[in-house]
């Protein structure tokens, strides 16, 4: 029994001895985007393709709203069969008027994803250079993190240099 306790002292002093020796950071990487003037730069140029969308949109429903109206004026006029034909095509324009908006929703936050994707990838590498520059043996995000005692908090830094080496980013529609 006294050689189990002797053993255990032993591996906890060398852990300890390792863990002296580890250098941890972490980084928010929400906060990181929220402050990245890139991913404000690819959210404003979402917000104004959206805008063209819904500027198309709008006259295009304005449109199908007119050929209703006057459906429903001709509704009086039109034999029966005349009538359910007329429905039909305009229910199936309708239907593909949907299925275009549908398309165009999927396309922005397709381009979105790419986007935040490129600066991720650009956040990473720059975690990297930070890592290797002030010898840290590993860095968390803060998501990741429970407890712990004392550790540096990247963030701002790599929010810095994110802004000054990626400030924009192209968004591709």
């Amino acid at each position: 029994m006294k050689r189990f306790y002797l053993a255990f002292i032993f591996i906890l002093s060398i852990n300890t001895a390792a863990l002296a020796e580890v250098k941890i950071a972490y980084i928010d990487i929400e906060q990181i985007l929220k402050n990245s003037k890139a991913a404000n730069d690819a959210s404003e140029q979402i917000q104004a393709k959206l805008a063209e969308y819904q500027a198309a949109i709008s006259a295009e429903g304005k449109e199908l709203e007119t050929k209703r109206a006057e459906l429903e004026k001709q509704a009086a006029i039109l034999t029966k069969e005349a009538l359910v034909e007329k429905q039909k095509q305009l229910f199936s324009k309708v239907a593909a008027f949907e299925k275009k908006i549908a398309a165009q929703r999927k396309a922005l936050e397709g381009s979105y994803v790419k986007a935040i994707a490129e600066i991720e990838k650009a956040v990473y590498a720059i975690i990297t250079e930070q890592a290797e520059k002030s010898n840290y043996n590993l860095i968390l995000d803060k998501d990741n993190i429970i407890y712990f005692k004392d550790l540096d908090n990247l963030t701002q830094i790599v929010t810095e240099v994110l802004n000054q080496k990626t400030p924009k980013v192209k968004v591709e529609f």
